[in-house]
């Protein structure tokens, strides 16, 4: 190690400094002038000074502070030296200018302002040059090379500031050299800088940004009539935006209406409910997706009309053959003297309406019958009459009626729709045409004869 002292006088110092606190402070740095130079075998220089400073006046004051650093008034470093008047700064940079200034703080930790400044600049022992001293490169990278000029003997190394800027080889030498290094393809729109730091020098790497280029996949996309959701994926560089949009009202934009870089777009296909196929489009980074999509099944449906009546059957949406999932309602509406039974095949139940969707070809068949009349008999107390209650007679149809009295008694008379029609034992209702009652009233024998 070989170390040099020296002596100097620094002008301009100033005894009556007054601090930024609440407590005056005089206080006057300067340099011993000990400076000492380094000489490791490996070249690698370190440099230390030694100030020192007038105690302060000030009973207030406990502990005195050195603030440093390398331009004039900016004290980024700071080293306490509690209540010395000395201290003594190592691990300092040969080639470097060093600026210096001195505060006192009381015991709450309160420091008055700085002291007059000191300024030393340490000769450096090695001189570095780099060839070139910056680069530019195109979007896809590559390799690349930095030349080295010092003194032989003096030591340097080479460290990368960025991910995409890598030393390949010779990261680390002595005397004249040469760095290897390679860029990484910038993936990005953004134009992007980096650096590498080389015997203490940066080399800068400007790289410019990838123009914009997209693709889309897939490029086209089929859909049922029933319809459905897909997505579509965008390629593009990072940085670079895009759009979508439908040219179809059928055709939905879910997500991804715009973005940058890769990207997906989701969208969804709306039922068709026309038999004929369509074609749509959405415009995704100035590319085309078709979509097409099948038109709806067409199925037929048949409506029959059975029974010995009379009737119509409605349909509405009216025609004959329908699109799938189509709701058709079918209305029965008999005529004349008919009523409408019931349905049968695809539609069941004696409702006058159905509703049925149409998923295949469907048959239904809505039966209707002459109108039925009902004849309520009813007998007395000690006899009969058959059928008894209430009988359905078809519309023209005729009904016979017997009537017998228990024994010891006789039929006494018989009422059909309220009138009396005297006592038969039988009744006919012919072409029957209206609803109708019959009753029938007994009495014992001995009541009409004396004698039995």
């Amino acid at each position: 190690m070989v170390s040099k002292r020296h002596r100097k006088t620094i002008p301009g110092f100033f005894r009556n400094f007054w601090g930024n606190s609440r407590f005056p402070i005089g206080i006057l740095i300067f340099l011993l002038a000990s400076v000492l130079l380094f000489h490791p075998p490996s070249k690698v220089y370190a440099t230390q000074v030694t100030l020192a400073w007038d105690a302060s006046t000030d009973p207030n004051v406990v502990g005195y502070k050195i603030h440093y650093g390398t331009a004039s008034g900016n004290y980024p470093a700071v080293v306490d030296a509690g209540s010395k008047t000395t201290c003594t700064i190592a691990n300092l940079t040969a080639g470097m200018a060093y600026y210096f200034a001195a505060t006192g703080y009381d015991s709450s930790g309160q420091e008055s302002g700085y002291s007059n400044e000191v300024v030393y600049a340490f000769p450096s022992a090695c001189t570095f040059s780099l060839s070139p001293g910056s680069y530019s490169s195109t979007p896809s990278g590559g390799p690349g090379t930095v030349q080295i000029a010092t003194q032989s003997g003096c030591a340097w190394t080479a460290t990368s500031n960025v991910s995409w800027l890598i030393i390949t080889s010779n990261s680390a030498g002595t005397g004249n050299g040469m760095v290897n290094y390679s860029i990484s393809a910038n993936p990005s729109a953004a134009s992007r800088s980096g650096t590498m730091t080389i015997a203490g020098k940066a080399f800068t790497v400007n790289q410019s940004g990838t123009s914009c280029s997209y693709s889309i996949s897939p490029t086209s996309k089929s859909f049922t009539a029933s319809g459905g959701t897909a997505s579509v994926n965008v390629t593009a560089a990072s940085g670079c935006s895009w759009n979508s949009s439908s040219n179809a009202s059928w055709i939905l934009i879910l997500s991804g209406g715009s973005g940058t870089g890769n990207g997906t777009v989701g969208y969804a296909v709306l039922p068709n409910p026309n038999g004929a196929s369509r074609t749509g489009t959405i415009t995704l980074a100035g590319k085309i997706l078709t979509v097409s999509q099948n038109g709806a099944s067409q199925y037929s449906l048949t409506v029959t009309r059975g029974g010995n009546g009379n009737g119509t059957v409605i349909v509405n949406p009216s025609g004959s053959t329908f699109t799938v999932g189509t709701v058709v309602t079918l209305t029965a509406s008999p005529e004349g003297n008919s009523a409408f039974a019931g349905w049968s095949g695809g539609c069941s139940g004696t409702s006058p309406t159905c509703m049925v969707t149409i998923n295949s070809n469907i048959s239904i068949t809505a039966t209707f019958t002459l109108e039925g009349f009902t004849i309520t008999a009813r007998a007395g107390a000690n006899g009969s009459i058959s059928p008894s209650g209430t009988a359905t007679v078809g519309y023209g149809a005729s009904q016979t009626f017997t009537i017998r009295p228990y024994r010891g008694y006789r039929i006494v008379d018989v009422k059909v729709d309220g009138v009396s029609v005297g006592s038969p034992s039988t009744f006919l209702f012919g072409n029957v045409m209206s609803n109708h009652t019959i009753e029938a009233d007994f009495t014992p024998l001995r009541r009409n004869h004396g004698r039995q």
